[in-house]
């Protein structure tokens, strides 16, 4: 097998480098020093490696003293012409509901990060956004991470036009910064060492529709999107795609199938099975991660009922849901939720899944 290369697009240095430089930092010898060149910044649609760009934060991290620096930058003014096209294209979305589906289009996938997985989960009262890295190999990921929440927050923001407040904030990793920072910017009480890093919102802002709505101008930036990034299209690990697939589909209420996805993928189930199997993965193994992370997500952040949780993941009945939940777990849903049902520090960090890279 190969070994795994990871990428983000460029407007992540980009945007990390304009911030810094706002805040003082000295960006174009940190630029050529971590191999980021002027072509890479001045295209939006580039491809970086991210072990330079981790390298970078971590650097000017130090060089700021300012520990929680990803928040720091990326709490920092917004516009959404710090995202190019795609910041345009979901300030004028249809509604939430489709800017929440193109928020995970353009982090994950083909249009973005190689090494984070982004997705939601909607429950009775509430829709929860999750980071997930796949590799723990990084040092600044945690900022990474904390950037990526406070930039998503601003896009929210920006596309319902006014100053709003999430319902929950929390993150895997330790606390790096003061609490009243997080708290004044997202608006809500904000928790660290936790099993995931997780932004919950009011389930009723799917149906907003922003002051920005235009739907002829969003099919257009959505075009031009799509041609850009296969304009410079670089070979991803497939798992990741397949991965990604199944979160959309999720996120659409629609059960994955091997034969569904690979007709979104434009390939043959046999192709792609044969290629997840020449990187050590398989189909199963993956659309069983993706479901035991959004069955423990599902039962800790509400009521909706166990069987219900086991039709939409595709289970043929409550016992075969059961069955997997106790092998991943050790619990039996009934009793997983009445452990940790609204109590998020009540979790064990072993209780979730990672994403393990063979």
């Amino acid at each position: 097998m190969k070994d795994i290369k990871y990428y983000t697009t460029s407007l992540v240095p980009n945007n990390l480098l304009r911030q810094a430089e706002s805040s003082g930092i000295q960006v174009d010898r940190l630029a050529k020093k971590y191999g980021i060149s002027e072509k890479d910044l001045a295209d939006p649609f580039g491809w970086v490696e991210v072990d330079p760009v981790m390298n970078m934060i971590e650097e000017i991290a130090q060089i700021s003293k300012i520990r929680n620096i990803g928040f720091y930058l990326g709490s920092q003014s917004f516009h959404p012409s710090h995202w190019s096209i795609g910041g345009y294209a979901m300030d004028t979305a249809a509604d939430m509901d489709h800017l929440f589906e193109l928020i995970i289009g353009l982090t994950n996938g083909n249009e973005g990060d190689s090494h984070l997985v982004a997705g939601f989960v909607e429950e009775q009262s509430t829709i929860s956004y999750f980071l997930r890295p796949v590799s723990s190999q990084w040092g600044s990921m945690n900022n990474y991470v904390e950037y990526w929440m406070a930039q998503t927050f601003h896009v929210i923001q920006s596309y319902i036009g006014k100053s709003v407040q999430a319902t929950e904030l929390c993150f895997a990793h330790a606390q790096q910064g003061e609490l009243s920072a997080y708290e004044k910017f997202f608006g809500c009480s904000v928790c660290f060492e936790q099993p995931m890093n997780l932004m919950r919102l009011p389930s009723e802002w799917k149906a907003i529709i922003g002051p920005k709505r235009d739907d002829q101008l969003h099919a257009t930036l959505l075009k031009l999107v799509s041609f850009y990034v296969r304009a410079h299209h670089f070979e991803r690990p497939f798992t990741d795609d397949v991965r990604y697939t199944l979160e959309r589909l999720l996120y659409r209420k629609t059960l994955p199938t091997l034969e569904s996805v690979a007709k979104i993928m434009c390939v043959s189930s046999r192709n792609l099975q044969r290629r997840l199997n020449s990187e050590d993965s398989s189909f199963s193994e993956i659309w069983d991660e993706v479901r035991q992370y959004h069955a423990t997500l599902t039962l800790r952040n509400g009521d909706t009922p166990i069987a219900e949780i086991a039709e939409i993941l595709g289970y043929k009945g409550v016992s075969a849901f059961y069955s997997a939940f106790k092998r991943w777990t050790g619990y039996t849903p009934k009793d997983y939720r009445d452990k940790y049902s609204k109590n998020f520090t009540g979790y064990l960090h072993n209780d979730l899944p990672t994403i393990a890279r063979k």
